[in-house]
């Protein structure tokens, strides 16, 4: 009975085991791919629209569930009993998945390509006939800048003719002007020449302003040394004066001292 039951539960693993992988590869994304449906030329308006955007993020998640979903499977064999055979078919499911995804880039790419070429022969076809249709205005305008530019040369060739006659004018101007500047030249040269004389007075004065101021200087020293020697002069004949007087009134008083005795 025991032998039973483990062969019964042993084809039921088996059994499993065989119908995983199929089981894995209908959960896959790949019917959701089919859905990012690329653009075309009627629904896109440019390069750069933000469908084409959508799209590719789409297709990305897409991709990023196939892996997830092939790991997830991948585990999930380690517990069949056919592992290798499992692993092969979540493999292929995967490969299956990613093939399609990149189909639908691919597809994704191309619109985009296709709608920016149909945005620039927009746009140059659009420039061709704002040209053609700007065309009369342009010819009018070079038209214009034609005359303009006849009716500048003919003023600048009577201009010129009006300066070659005024060429001896202009001579007896210029030599009028020559001349007034070599008078400005020569006044001016000879107010530089005033102005040194003059710098040079005023140096001389101030050198012999500071000789006087120096010469002073030496007299008042001259005397004030002179007063301080007839003071000391004159102390020195005092005190010579003065010490007469004492040996004078010593004498009168030694004399007086030699009477004295004399008269007693």
């Amino acid at each position: 009975m025991i032998s039973f039951v483990k062969n019964f539960l042993a084809g039921i693993g088996l059994a499993v085991s065989l119908c995983w992988p199929y089981a894995v590869r209908a959960q896959t994304p790949s019917s959701a791919v089919s859905a990012a449906a690329p653009l075309t030329g009627a629904t896109a308006t440019g390069g750069n629209s933000p469908e084409f955007t959508r799209q590719r993020a789409a297709l990305d998640n897409q991709k990023a569930w196939a892996v997830y979903h092939y790991k997830v499977a991948e585990r999930d064999c380690y517990d069949r009993f056919f592992v290798n055979h499992c692993i092969d078919q979540a493999k292929d499911a995967e490969r299956d998945a990613l093939a399609k995804i990149r189909a639908q880039r691919l597809k994704v790419d191309a619109a985009e390509r296709a709608a920016r070429a149909q945005a620039r022969d927009q746009r140059l076809a659009e420039k061709r006939a704002q040209t053609q249709a700007q065309a009369p205005e342009r010819e009018a305008q070079q038209r214009q800048n034609a005359a303009d530019y006849r009716a500048r040369q003919a003023e600048f060739e009577q201009k010129k003719v009006q300066r070659t006659g005024e060429l001896p004018q202009r001579a007896a101007d210029a030599k009028a002007y020559d001349a007034k500047q070599a008078e400005f030249q020569q006044k001016l040269e000879q107010d530089r020449a005033a102005a040194e004389r003059r710098a040079q007075e005023r140096a001389q004065n101030v050198q012999k302003f500071q000789q006087k101021q120096a010469d002073a200087a030496q007299r008042a020293k001259d005397v004030a040394a002179r007063r301080a020697a007839a003071r000391r002069k004159a102390q020195e004949q005092e005190q010579q004066r003065q010490q007469q007087q004492q040996q004078q009134q010593q004498q009168q008083q030694q004399q007086q001292q030699q009477k004295t005795p004399q008269g007693q």
